[in-house]
């Protein structure tokens, strides 16, 4: 799941996902054309939830979850 500031290469980003390798990971790019950062979880697998969140100061949360409850 991705959330771009636009579709141009470079635009500011954040997304969450789960591979069968990496787990659970989440990335950011907080300015336009900077580098990204990443954070996983291993040892998890799909089908897993995930979940992107924008509060109202434009801030993102990344979840996840085995039952969409937990």
């Amino acid at each position: 799941m991705m959330i771009r500031e636009s579709l141009d290469p470079g635009s500011k980003h954040a997304f969450v996902y789960v591979t069968p390798r990496n787990g659970v990971a989440s990335q950011v790019r907080i300015t336009t054309n900077a580098s990204s950062a990443n954070v996983n979880q291993t040892g998890i697998t799909a089908p897993h939830w995930v979940k992107l969140e924008r509060d109202a100061e434009d801030r993102f949360t990344a979840t996840h979850s085995a039952d969409g409850v937990s």
